[in-house]
């Protein structure tokens, strides 16, 4: 079903915007990817941007419809996508301690190497569409200085790959993660998550409005948000109110 239609744009502002505008249409079918070699306004989180050279690295935008997944568990989309990504980079790299850094950032050692953003289009109570942006760094070697902590398949392997045949087998890993999803599988799902969670049970810095930290990440909620233990007491915070902050040195 994965990628059983794709569109191919030689660039765009965002694929995620492409796909937008063709889900509001009702001109797309699930499983539909589109793809870009460059993306002039690619998107991050929470309004950030996604640095890519042309033709280098997988841009992808995925069409699924989640009308079977209830919206107080929606987290598991990005759950799915998170353990797909995660596995594809493990097989590029010929590693397995590649982590899931909460809630969707893939991390080689305690470097970001790809980025998720799903967005979903409602209608009614139920979601209609989930559009999952993927911007894997496969081929990339240099990026601008003020990206903190970027890397790359190619970086880390020390070669040049495929994107085309990188783009096939991230198909064949989504497809097998969704299929949990759609099978139900919940809680498998969900103890996958945890295992590959960056930093889970070590102490680290964090930071909110500004203020520094120290706590140990647990978990997560049924909702999706993170579960950080400071000084034995449990916290919950939901995207984006906190972030993560290198120790003092």
């Amino acid at each position: 079903m994965i990628g059983h239609t794709e569109i191919k744009l030689n660039k765009t502002r965002s694929t995620n915007d492409f796909a937008e505008d063709l889900c509001i249409q009702n001109e797309i079918q699930e499983g539909t990817v589109i793809l870009s070699t460059f993306q002039s306004k690619g998107k991050g989180q929470i309004g950030k941007s996604w640095y890519s050279s042309h033709d280098k690295n997988l841009l992808c935008s995925l069409i699924l419809e989640p009308s079977f997944l209830p919206l107080k568990s929606q987290f598991y989309l990005s759950i799915v996508v998170s353990l797909a990504v995660r596995e594809l980079v493990c097989q590029c790299c010929g590693r397995d301690d590649i982590k899931v850094k909460w809630p969707n950032d893939i991390y080689c050692d305690k470097n970001k190497i790809a980025g998720i953003l799903i967005q979903t289009i409602l209608q009614g109570n139920k979601m209609r569409y989930a559009i999952v942006g993927v911007g894997l760094n496969v081929n990339e070697r240099e990026f601008p200085i003020d990206i903190p902590n970027p890397t790359s398949i190619s970086l880390v392997t020390g070669n040049k790959l495929n994107v085309e045949e990188v783009k096939n087998l991230f198909y064949q890993c989504i497809e097998e993660s969704y299929s949990m999803l759609r099978a139900g599988m919940h809680s498998q799902l969900r103890n996958l998550y945890l295992e590959h969670l960056y930093l889970k049970n070590i102490p680290a810095y964090f930071s909110k409005n500004g203020r520094v930290f120290t706590g140990t990440i647990k978990g997560i909620t049924d909702a999706g948000h993170l579960i950080i233990d400071q000084g034995g007491e449990e916290y919950t915070y939901v995207n984006n109110e906190i972030i993560y902050v290198k120790p003092r040195r």
